[in-house]
């Protein structure tokens, strides 16, 4: 369902005429688990056997007995996935964004047609209502762990993520996409073209016994990957929001 949104969303930019080589973007988030705060109780470090709670790099981390309690979220807990994904849900809804029931994770903001959400966010409550009959998508993101997409009509999707930059740190700055979910994508003036593949050549091997070793790492990755998967939409369903 999340690729046909997309497609979806990316068909409503063309039939806009505002598409063009940068309508598009991606980022990934720097170190995207620590970004995110944690709010259990229940997570605490040990300091390492070979630290002091005294060294200069350690001071006032840890208490005297050598315990701390994670602020942040760490990458490998249980619940890291969940604490992500409500992080991401919280600071969209304070941009103005809404999430899809249907496609958890896919972001959409409404503006007034032709006028940036910037501007019309400021309109007073009767101004929103007289133009309320005239709203059409302003942008779109879609957040999958560390790594996002977005899409500018009315906002540019460069203008999206200075928006959100302001609440994330990125590894590297926004830029075209060229492969997402396991999609190659090709950026082009016309729109977007997706190819898997990179995916089918990696499938269209002979088995040998040199390279059988090589195939069961490969397919232990394509495991891990969706069982990943798995486990990240059964922690970001529309049932565990809060």
């Amino acid at each position: 369902p999340h690729l046909r949104a997309l497609r979806t969303l990316i068909t409503y930019q063309l039939a806009a005429g505002k598409w063009n080589k940068r309508s598009m973007l991606q980022v990934d988030l720097k170190t995207a688990f620590l970004q995110a705060p944690n709010p259990s109780e229940h997570v605490w470090l040990k300091m390492p056997s070979d630290a002091r709670a005294t060294d200069a790099h350690l001071e006032g981390m840890f208490s005297e007995d050598g315990y701390a309690k994670a602020l942040k979220t760490l990458y490998g807990t249980r619940d890291a996935p969940a604490n992500l994904d409500r992080c991401i849900r919280e600071r969209m809804y304070s941009f103005g964004y809404q999430e899809c029931f249907t496609c958890p994770n896919v972001y959409v903001r409404f503006t007034e047609k032709g006028v940036p959400y910037e501007k019309y966010r400021l309109y007073s409550a009767t101004e929103q209502a007289k133009v309320a009959e005239n709203l059409s998508i302003d942008s779109w993101v879609y957040a999958y762990l560390d790594d996002m997409v977005a899409g500018g009509i009315d906002t540019s999707a460069d203008d999206v993520f200075k928006q959100l930059g302001t609440v994330w740190e990125y590894g590297k700055p926004p830029a075209p996409p060229t492969r997402f979910l396991g999609i190659q994508q090709y950026i082009s003036e016309n729109g977007v073209f997706w190819c898997q593949s990179g995916l089918a050549k990696s499938l269209n091997v002979t088995i040998t016994d040199e390279n059988i070793e090589k195939l069961k790492y490969i397919v232990l990755l394509w495991f891990m990957f969706i069982s990943g998967a798995i486990r990240y939409s059964t922690s970001t369903s529309s049932n565990n929001k809060q």
